[in-house]
């Protein structure tokens, strides 16, 4: 299997497919912990609060070393995450790709009804 290293030079159709995958993943996982700290006003107890900015954090981490990887391949990362932030509702699908189907406004119901 071909490896490249940093600095290499990537086939064309690699290095597209590349940043498609890698940018699609990093902006999801910002724009998870958007999703994620806009529950913080439903946590019942400071204990709740807690993991719910700990997972936030968890997982905007996971977008910043995906961006620290995308960077070098030209990809101006801090436009992406400029966007997100000041578009937290709407992003411009051609600016950014990100999963956007867990916003909810309260993720208390889909909870009730779980059982083991």
């Amino acid at each position: 299997m071909k490896t490249y290293d940093l600095g290499d030079q990537l086939p064309e159709d690699y290095k597209k497919c590349l940043i498609d995958l890698l940018t699609f993943q990093a902006d999801s996982e910002f724009a998870g912990g958007q999703r994620v700290q806009e529950n913080l006003k439903y946590a019942p107890r400071p204990e709740e609060a807690y993991r719910l900015a700990k997972k936030c954090m968890e997982e905007i981490g996971h977008g910043w070393y995906l961006y620290a990887i995308l960077e070098p391949l030209g990809i101006d990362v801090n436009a992406r995450v400029q966007h997100m932030v000041q578009n937290p509702e709407n992003p411009d699908p051609k600016k950014v790709r990100i999963i956007n189907g867990f916003r909810r406004e309260n993720w208390a119901p889909m909870f009730e009804r779980w059982a083991d």
